[in-house]
């Protein structure tokens, strides 16, 4: 009877000792893309926020936006839930202890140790779920910090072009303040006739409209920008980086070989889960025992005490329910995934060749605008302003030369900046900088 309770004891220390082990050491992250992996954080606490000053760069920007953006602690703390659900998965069930007390002619009491028994590896399978779903959360973590790059760097461009293009209307004001000034003074000289002076007033108001416009904007701008890290009025002046640096296009079959980006990397993780699913419900099918052992005293009213061992085995009968359901369910899942899987190669094939025909546009626009229309709005203006001089051309032509010059401008400005957002879209797809993949770059 003693080595029975030995053995008892010793049986409890062991499911007790290996229920609190630690599950083996996964590692959740998933390898960062190339793009804006010198930004990357990975932390639960965000540095010390302190408000941007002055002029900001783009590495500056993304900086801000890694370290306290408010969407990148989200996915961090979803991947270190899935690191716990890893440690809870790696433990097994705790036993029971069963006491029951009879009196029915004499006091029967029975102590019992139950310890359930998984079978069919659940428990290694159940932590192979709970590795991938957390590899899962990693694959999340990656699309979300590529994302906040991405977010930021359209709101960098917004910047720089909201501040070219108030540049650009201010020299329009500028100009058409001093055409109004000429001509104001040469109808008090007599010279011009009231109605000029009319017409150029109207240039005037619109250009200062317009300029007025294009501040309100720049404002609703760099608010946008500062969002993206946390910071909801701006406190930098203003942003500085090259607006007319344009690089070759690549082919889109090049990219097409470099697409991979997380929403696809994911993929293989995700098959391997949902299979991990299907073999864990396979092995629900096999119904786990409940082994119990203990000791049983007998206590009659008139007579001796007696004292004797326990040994009880509980094994439920699949015989209704062998989990079919379930099973069906899982595979019917996995075979989903597929499916899943080539959906989103289609979509994200799709996205990018439509990034690439907006980036081969702008390219040729901003090439058109600056070789050939531009400088043929310059000449028409500088033409226009000499034969103004000599009384060859009236006011309002040249008001139109300087509206044509201006416009053009503003267009080049949109061109370049529709470029690098394109080019944002495509370096999110290929999760590298586009300019790897140009040939001397």
């Amino acid at each position: 009877m003693r080595q029975f309770f030995i053995f008892c004891f010793g049986l409890y220390v062991w499911l007790l000792g290996s229920g609190c082990g630690k599950p083996q050491s996964v590692d959740v992250w998933p390898p960062l893309r190339p793009l804006g992996a010198d930004t990357a954080i990975r932390t639960k606490e965000s540095p010390l926020f302190s408000p941007p000053k002055g002029t900001l760069t783009l590495p500056q920007v993304l900086a801000l936006s890694m370290q306290h953006g408010p969407d990148l602690p989200v996915v961090v703390w979803a991947v270190r839930v899935g690191e716990a659900k890893i440690k809870q998965a790696s433990q097994r069930p705790n036993p029971e202890l069963e006491t029951k007390l009879q009196t029915l002619g004499e006091i029967e009491t029975t102590v019992q140790l139950k310890c359930p028994i998984e079978l069919g590896r659940k428990r290694l399978r159940r932590q192979t779920v709970a590795q991938l779903s957390a590899r899962l959360s990693g694959w999340e973590y990656e699309g979300q910090r590529l994302d906040t790059l991405t977010e930021t760097r359209l709101a960098f461009i917004d910047v720089l072009q909201a501040q070219a293009l108030v540049a650009v209307n201010q020299g329009l004001v500028q100009l058409a303040e001093q055409i109004f000034s000429t001509v104001r003074t040469q109808v008090e000289l007599g010279v011009k006739a009231g109605i000029e002076q009319a017409l150029v007033q109207i240039e005037l108001v619109n250009s200062r409209l317009t300029l007025k416009q294009s501040q309100q904007s720049l404002a609703l701008a760099r608010q946008a920008l500062a969002a993206t890290w946390g910071q909801a009025t701006p406190t930098f002046d203003r942003v500085e980086g090259r607006l007319e640096a344009v690089s070759p296009v690549p082919p889109i079959e090049q990219l097409l070989e470099q697409m991979m980006p997380p929403e696809l990397a994911r993929w293989p993780t995700e098959i391997e889960l949902r299979k991990a699913i299907v073999e864990i419900e396979k092995s629900n099918r096999r119904p786990d025992i409940t082994v119990g052992g203990g000791f049983k005293h007998l206590s009659p009213f008139s007579g001796e005490n007696s004292l004797m061992a326990v040994v009880s085995l509980s094994v439920p009968l699949p015989v209704l329910n062998q989990n079919r359901g379930a099973i069906l369910v899982a595979e019917s899942n996995l075979q989903k995934s597929q499916a899943e899987r080539a959906k989103a190669e289609t979509r994200l094939g799709a996205k990018l060749a439509q990034a690439h025909h907006r980036l081969v546009s702008a390219h040729e626009t901003i090439h058109q605008l600056k070789d050939e229309i531009m400088p043929l709005a310059q000449s028409a203006f500088e033409v226009t302003v000499a034969g103004q001089r000599l009384s060859k051309i009236v006011w309002l032509e040249l008001t139109n030369a300087q509206h044509t010059l201006f416009k053009v401008k503003r267009s080049y400005t949109g061109a370049l900046a529709e470029y690098h957002r394109a080019v944002a879209h495509i370096e999110r797809l290929i999760g590298q900088p586009l300019n790897d993949l140009v040939p001397g770059r």
